[in-house]
């Protein structure tokens, strides 16, 4: 482990609750979320949060969602929202994101960039540190 990422993983225990699962969460972070990935486990998604709509749940099952295309999970369920990723910078669709910040939950601060972003970003902060 090289010692940045050891600096930043004691920087972690600092900062967090280590009594309640925050440490275990942050340590989660960054997270990567995929097109394919969304489309895995969108028949899991709908069940627990849609319990009692079995028909479209089994619809979804019938798909191999190996292999499945993002528009036939949306001709089931009626949108594309999903397994549609959008990055929070650039605002545009894209196949896959990191997810930074808090671990997502409701009113958490969270941000998903795609690697365009990520690349910009990477850019400006080597040429601010380059100024230093």
């Amino acid at each position: 482990m090289s010692e940045i990422r050891k600096e930043i993983i004691e920087s972690l225990t600092d900062y967090y609750d280590l009594d309640n699962g925050e440490l275990e969460k942050a340590l989660r972070m960054p997270l990567v979320y995929t097109e394919r990935e969304c489309v895995r486990n969108v028949a899991n998604r709908w069940k627990k949060r849609f319990p009692n709509k079995e028909e479209t749940y089994n619809k979804l099952l019938e798909l191999n969602l190996e292999t499945a295309m993002p528009e036939a999970i949306a001709k089931i369920i009626g949108n594309d929202s999903w397994t549609k990723i959008t990055c929070d910078q650039c605002k545009r669709d894209v196949k896959a994101v990191v997810t930074v910040g808090s671990y997502p939950n409701y009113e958490t601060s969270t941000a998903s960039v795609c690697i365009d972003c990520i690349d910009i970003s990477k850019e400006k902060l080597i040429e601010a540190i380059k100024k230093e």
